[in-house]
């Protein structure tokens, strides 16, 4: 009885015990629960201002990049401008220059025409604001009327008159049929201007039938066969124009020699032409001979303005000199000569 008495107070003693280090155990568990807790609240906070903060410093940086960005776009679309603006000024001004002449021959205090041909750096610009009005006119070497040709729409447009002469038959009847279609009063003569009074002169071209020729031989008839003969060379490789006719470059290799023909054409003394018509503006483009058309011209009239082509003459700067001591004021562009009667 007495050791079953001791058993259950040994039994309540170790009930007590046990639930003591229950509390404790849960205790510290809790604790350490907490404790955990707020260290992992802490770290979080404080994670988050450093995320905070790296996202904000992103941010700027972005914000910088962008704005940097941003300002280089703008430094470079304004040196840009810069440049734009600088490339339309020099062209402007360029434009301005090669006008200013022109266009001071047009208003209230015109300069004059030989001041302004004298200063302009656009001969041909200038040409065509003083002979926009209705004049008469001599074209020597017409083509067929209209293609690369001086006087053709300034004609039409200020009703010309006057004359045109054109060696080559086939062109002869386009620049007929063009001039007659305007209704201008001009002249249209297939014959070759000649410095010497004669019935017949040998004119010279290139047959270009069949053959794929650039456009510019059909422009090199010449009273001058040496003239003609120059341009072979040219052609010794042609691959646009053999090219696009499925043949091989060379395929115009000395044709210009081989196509070279002769036939004898009526002559129109310069003289007898010059008496007759008086024209204020004489132009020349009778390849090659150009001198020798205009200075058997000038021995009996001397037009007020004269446009010839030194390009192709054996020596331009004697024909320049020549209509300078003729009394004319001259300017040229290495292609034509210009010249106003001072």
């Amino acid at each position: 009885m007495a050791t079953s008495k001791k058993s259950t107070k040994y039994r309540v003693i170790a009930g007590l015990i046990f639930t003591q280090l229950s509390v404790l155990f849960a205790g510290f568990i809790s604790a350490s629960f907490v404790a955990t807790a707020t260290e992992s609240s802490t770290t979080e906070s404080t994670t988050s201002p450093t995320k905070a903060t790296s996202t904000k410093s992103m941010a700027t940086t972005t914000e910088s990049s962008t704005t940097e960005s941003t300002t280089s776009a703008t430094k470079a679309t304004s040196t840009k401008s810069v440049a734009t603006a600088d490339e339309s000024s020099t062209i402007e001004s360029s434009t301005t220059k090669a006008t200013t002449a022109a266009n001071a021959y047009i208003e209230d205090k015109p300069l004059k025409p030989c001041q302004a041909l004298k200063e302009t750096s656009d001969a041909s610009l200038l040409f065509t604001r003083i002979l926009s009005r209705k004049l008469t006119f001599a074209l020597l070497g017409a083509h067929d009327g209209v293609a690369n040709d001086h006087a053709y729409k300034l004609a039409v447009k200020h009703r010309w008159s006057g004359v045109a002469v054109e060696a080559h038959v086939q062109h002869f009847r386009s620049a007929r049929d063009a001039y007659r279609l305007s209704g201008l009063d001009v002249d249209v003569l297939n014959a070759a201007v000649c410095a010497i009074d004669r019935v017949n002169l040998p004119f010279f071209y290139v047959d270009t039938s069949n053959l794929p020729f650039p456009w510019w031989v059909k422009q090199i008839s010449s009273l001058s066969k040496q003239h003609i003969l120059n341009h072979n060379r040219l052609l010794d490789r042609a691959p646009t124009s053999c090219g696009n006719a499925g043949l091989p470059d060379t395929c115009l290799r000395n044709k210009i020699v081989e196509r070279l023909r002769v036939i004898q054409v009526p002559c129109a003394f310069a003289h007898s032409l010059a008496k007759k018509y008086q024209p204020e503006l004489l132009i020349s483009d009778v390849e090659g001979v150009d001198d020798q058309m205009v200075g058997s011209w000038l021995e009996v009239q001397k037009p007020k303005y004269i446009i010839a082509e030194i390009k192709n003459l054996a020596k331009p700067r004697e024909f320049l000199n020549f209509l300078e001591a003729q009394g004319y004021c001259v300017r040229d562009d290495n292609h034509d000569a210009y010249a106003i009667l001072i």
